[in-house]
């Protein structure tokens, strides 16, 4: 397995593929105790993203939604104006900068996209923002006490209604939204037990792999608190070290067509036809050199089932005569 590992790293180096990349929105200027404002609906951007951001005029202007970065540090209070701060109060590992964001109005306008199109989203840590944990844990405005049950004509003893605050990643990839999602819950007090009821206040992370090489992607809010203008509680959340994983290849069409070792189709859906020497082995791996599937090839042509990989990059390797090559292949 060392020795794989070894000649992946190698391989990745050869190829000159982009590695991981961690946005921590440290090299984003602010002023101490402050946050990103922008009087026009303009996004920022990072090395591996760009972040949507709306200004809405009316009223004076507003941030009507989108992500702001930010270095609030208020765990205090909780209301509406503490709109950015995180309830830990500072970002990940004790950082300055993180970002805060807010579904607010138009729909679906929390949206990141990435740079390069179809990377890989590794995940990023999440947090509640101080006033959204606040509200939730007190009750205010027409949001109630997570737990209560006031308004609910359940009949149930205050404090064990089953509320819920859910955050869902969706994803485009060549404009089309996919199916696949990944769900994070900033509050769950469904448990039976309610000593293990809980609003999230600290730090945790979000694994996005499994949605695969993607274009953008947005979030979308669900609680069990809503009224007659949807969710009562504040919709916001906190983000940060926001991890990518790059497709970017160089180098990969001389290798592709090494000996007579070839793959197709590629990209491919479900299953690869590869020809090769009877008798040679087969190793599948990812990016990180772990491999996941291996065979040995009966005959010359031989069509291996790779259904159950998630959409992503990965390297096929053949070790025949004590040579071996590797290929870029892509599952769509």
């Amino acid at each position: 397995m060392k020795k794989t590992i070894t000649l992946f790293a190698f391989a990745l180096s050869l190829l000159g593929i982009k590695a991981q990349t961690v946005a921590d929105f440290e090299g984003l200027t602010l002023a101490a105790d402050t946050f990103y404002e922008n009087h026009v609906s303009a996004p920022w951007q990072t090395s591996n993203a760009t972040f949507r951001y709306e200004w809405d005029v009316s009223f004076g202007g507003f941030w009507s939604s989108g992500f702001a970065y930010t270095n609030k540090t208020n765990t205090v209070t909780g209301t509406y104006h503490n709109m950015y701060a995180a309830i830990p109060g500072k970002g990940v590992n004790n950082s300055n900068n993180y970002v805060t964001a807010w579904s607010g109005y138009p729909a679906e306008k929390m949206m990141i996209k990435l740079a390069p199109t179809q990377v890989a989203v590794n995940g990023f840590y999440i947090t509640n923002s101080t006033y959204a944990y606040k509200t939730m844990l007190n009750g205010g405005g027409p949001a109630r006490k997570f737990g209560d049950t006031l308004h609910t004509h359940s009949g149930m003893i205050p404090g064990d209604y089953p509320d819920w605050f859910k955050l869902t990643v969706h994803a485009y990839k060549n404009g089309t939204k996919k199916t696949d999602t990944v769900e994070f819950y900033l509050a769950d007090y469904r448990f039976a037990d309610n000593s293990k009821d809980y609003i999230v206040k600290t730090w945790d992370w979000v694994d996005c792999s499994t949605l695969g090489a993607v274009d953008s992607i947005f979030f979308k809010f669900y609680s069990s608190d809503e009224g007659a203008f949807g969710i009562n509680n504040p919709t916001y959340f906190c983000m940060d070290n926001f991890m990518t994983t790059s497709s970017i290849f160089t180098g990969i069409n001389k290798m592709s067509d090494t000996g007579k070792f070839h793959a197709y189709p590629n990209p491919f859906t479900a299953q690869l036809t590869i020809h090769a020497e009877a008798g040679a082995s087969v190793i599948v791996t990812d990016l990180s050199g772990k491999v996941l599937y291996t065979e040995a090839l009966a005959q010359e042509i031989s069509l291996v089932d790779l259904n159950f990989l998630q959409e992503g990059i990965y390297f096929l390797e053949l070790n025949s005569g004590g040579q071996k090559t590797i290929k870029k292949v892509i599952k769509n």
